[in-house]
């Protein structure tokens, strides 16, 4: 089912994206120096320019802010280290030693057409003195190129171990003095190439940035706002021979691309706010979206607050200040990406990597070599892998990272060969993430119940049926057993009161029958309304529709469903048949009781679970895709190893981003005890949730005082917890809008729920006369684009 987390694999048609790219391989630098050289060796290679530069110590150990980012990250190696290093970092070592061999790799330049050099633009690689302060960070902008192509780049590309640069393009090496105009000018020219450049020749790459209305709030935590908001305007200010600067621009580069004069460094020095104002104000800065900041100013180096005395508090939309850890990123490997509808069957499919035609010359009229790595990578839209700093599972031939199953090996003579892919279901992703973990998820028994009840409905959505506080009433008073109504009237009499829940009976048949007008009771007797939610419910498996028997022969009554109602009846008293089930009556007068799979959701009170599953569902789906990978109603968490279950969530979320959010749901806010918050906030820390969510089944005018307490969250807060009730709950159409709160602690009026149940019933009778919303029908037939004669 769309959005749960069940073991349902794909079948039928569903759109994958699929991208043929190089490989893309980081490189580790240990110094300034090293930088450098390792600049001039990716500028040499295909796909250099987006080839991730990663800072390690002497001893080969991944600085931490990029060991937190490789594993998740869009790079499909580290020179120097094992293949599997990926897999566990914290182990991992790389080296940075010179003459690095390439093999797999190709040679950029040898993809343009040998002997004709003036075919093309010019490739200007800048000279700066070595004692200038802009030196590295020229590098890191534009590239650098050597006088001659390495010779381990030559021999693993299987070329002339006297190649010359010269023979495909003309090389123009200028010296220059570092500055930032100077630099502006250079990186926005299109009357020469740079090395970044050239190692990209043939290849889209690059991020323009979000073109969405951004809004800063803090409704939720969101780590990745500061990046999407930047895009690709980010300044970095660096430090003199600062590695971890100069790596960070160039990674900053490598991810959005050299399509705009930013990503930028400056010098230290150089920082003055004066530098960043003519910057906002410079027309070649790309304006895309709707961003908060015009640009972000960030630092290896340098802290937020050491920024913030050297550039003063950004004011409005002039500028943010950005610590490095927010804004690092490695973006996305360069290559061809197409939408395709691939037929799946059973969570299987075929596709082929390249289809023939698609860049034929460069395939088949130019010097790539047939043992070049490439890859494949897929991603089932609307299906999506979570993508997290720490996710990178194996899969069979391939592995699940940033968000797309990639196959590596994909031979360039074989690019248009059909190959098998294996897709997971939602279940098996949010398990290997689990497991990537060192827990387990388990299906719990309400879960399991409510998972059921919800296959009968077809659809997350069709919840929407049953979001009316008296229905649910009514509901609940169905899944008492019967005689539980006087037991109940003679505990208020002693002041007492009872809990149906505690009287769901084992089977169907202990369960009281209601009428047809106890329905229309609660929809305030409108018989249509009725009419169409009875007929609803029947068919999505939460009623029976049956009628009460007697037997003449021994005076004993029975209820018989509709559906079980075939001649002979057999008394369940005496076990005779009863030969006129009807005796003289002409009508059949119906009655109704609840299904064996609704009654177990009020046996295990899982009836709020449903309701919270479908509130989050609705809020954060979208069109084509989806800010979640899916929910499940009920999800036991097991520790690696462990005897018993660690916690358990009445409704657990997996995020896109690879967060669990751990949903607590009570039939009464007094039911948050000390004890049960606790056990929240347990839960969240073992899954290291960013937030959570406590949930109970009440209006907010019925709900204790120390409810709204539970709240917690803001800017600062080192975890958020929402609270929800029938107040957003029951909303008929929530939806998350710009600058909105769908989890705005707002109780309702009287009149506010009074109309809002009376639009419940209203919506009813509309498609008892219409059938189902058809917002196509609706445009068309309801707003005629002609005014009438």
């Amino acid at each position: 089912m769309r959005g749960l987390l069940d073991d349902e694999t794909l079948d039928g048609a569903h759109v994958a994206r699929i991208t043929y790219r190089p490989a893309r391989i980081a490189l580790p630098v240990s110094s300034t120096a090293n930088f450098l050289q390792g600049v001039q060796d990716v500028c040499q290679l295909w796909g250099g320019a987006t080839a991730p530069l990663v800072p390690v110590d002497a001893d080969g150990v991944i600085r931490p802010e990029y060991a937190r980012l490789l594993a998740g990250a869009a790079v499909d190696g580290v020179y120097g280290m094992h293949r599997h290093g990926l897999f566990n970092l914290p182990t991992a070592r790389a080296t940075d030693k010179q003459g690095r061999r390439y093999p797999g790799i190709q040679m950029a330049v040898a993809l343009l057409k040998h002997g004709q050099p003036d075919d093309y633009r010019t490739v200007e690689t800048i000279e700066l003195a070595p004692n200038d302060p802009w030196k590295g960070i020229y590098a890191a902008c534009l590239g650098l190129l050597p006088e001659h192509p390495a010779s381990t780049v030559l021999h693993d590309g299987g070329l002339r171990p006297d190649l010359r640069f010269e023979e495909f393009v003309n090389i123009s090496r200028i010296s220059s003095v570092g500055s930032l105009d100077d630099l502006l000018a250079r990186a926005t020219t299109d009357n020469v190439l740079n090395p970044r450049e050239l190692s990209m020749v043939h290849l889209p790459y690059g991020n323009s940035g979000s073109s969405t209305i951004s809004a800063e709030n803090y409704v939720l935590p969101d780590p990745r706002f500061v990046l999407r908001d930047a895009g690709p305007n980010i300044v970095v200010v660096c430090s003199p021979e600062d590695l971890g600067d100069l790596t960070l621009l160039w990674n900053l580069r490598s991810a959005h691309g050299d399509a705009s004069p930013l990503p930028i460094g400056v010098p230290v020095a150089e920082a003055t706010p004066d530098l960043i104002s003519k910057l906002i104000d410079d027309r070649r800065i790309p304006r895309g979206g709707f961003s908060t900041r015009s640009i972000y100013v960030t630092s290896s180096s340098l802290s937020v607050d050491q920024l913030s005395d050297m550039l003063g508090q950004p004011h409005g939309r002039d500028f943010g200040l950005s610590s490095c850890d927010e804004i690092i990123s490695f973006g996305r490997p360069a290559g061809w990406s197409r939408d395709e509808a691939l037929v799946w069957k059973q969570g299987t499919a075929r596709f082929v990597p390249m289809p023939p035609g698609i860049n034929r010359e460069l395939f088949t009229n130019r010097a790539l070599g047939i043992s070049t790595h490439m890859h494949a990578d897929l991603d089932v839209l609307g299906n999506s892998f979570p993508h997290g700093d720490d996710l990178r599972i194996q899969a069979p031939n391939s592995a699940f990272y940033a968000g797309a199953l990639s196959y590596n090996s994909m031979s360039v003579r074989y690019r248009s060969r059909p190959c098998d892919a294996i897709w997971p279901s939602r279940l098996l992703m949010a398990r290997s993430v689990a497991r990537r973990r060192s827990f387990d998820l388990r299906e719990s028994e309400p879960g399991r119940a409510a998972r059921i009840a919800l296959a009968g409905l077809g659809d997350i959505t069709h919840i929407d049926h049953i979001i009316h506080a008296p229905l649910l009433s009514l509901l609940e008073e169905m899944a008492a057993r019967q005689g539980f109504g006087w037991f109940k009237d003679r505990l208020r009499i002693s002041g007492q009161t009872a809990n149906p829940i505690d009287a769901v009976p084992p089977t169907t048949d202990e369960l009281p029958v209601k009428s047809f007008g106890d329905f229309k009771k609660v929809f305030g007797n409108n018989q249509k309304a009725t009419k169409y939610w009875l007929l609803w419910a029947e068919k999505a498996k939460l009623i029976v529709k049956g009628f009460p028997l007697h037997c003449g022969a021994c005076e004993a009554k029975q209820w018989i469903p509709v559906t079980a109602f075939a001649p002979p009846i057999i008394c369940r008293g005496c076990a005779k048949e009863i030969a006129e089930p009807f005796g003289d009556r002409h009508q059949v007068d119906f009655k109704y009781r609840l299904s064996e799979p609704l009654r177990r959701v009020y046996e295990h009170d899982a009836i709020g679970h449903l309701l919270v599953t479908r509130y989050l569902y609705t809020i954060f789906r979208g069109y084509m895709d989806s800010n979640i990978v899916g929910l499940h109603p009920g999800m036991e968490i097991w520790r690696e190893g462990a005897n018993s279950a660690a916690g358990e969530a009445d409704v657990l979320l997996l995020t896109k981003g690879g967060d669990f959010v751990p949903v607590e749901v009570k039939r009464s806010s007094t039911g948050f005890s000390e004890r049960e918050v606790l056990k929240l906030n347990q839960l969240a820390s073992i899954l290291n949730s960013p937030w959570s969510v406590a949930a109970t089944c009440q209006y907010a005018q019925d709900i204790s005082d120390s409810f709204p307490e539970l709240e917690q969250g803001g800017k600062e807060s080192a975890r958020t917890r929402v609270i929800l009730s029938y107040d957003t709950l029951l909303e008929p159409s929530p939806f998350w809008t710009l600058d909105s709160d769908p989890f705005e602690w707002r109780p309702l009026e009287p009149a506010e729920i009074e109309k809002r149940e009376a639009k419940f019933i209203r919506g009813l009778t509309i498609q008892a006369d219409r059938g189902p919303i058809d917002w196509l029908s609706d445009e068309m037939l309801e707003h005629p684009s002609l005014p009438a004669n």
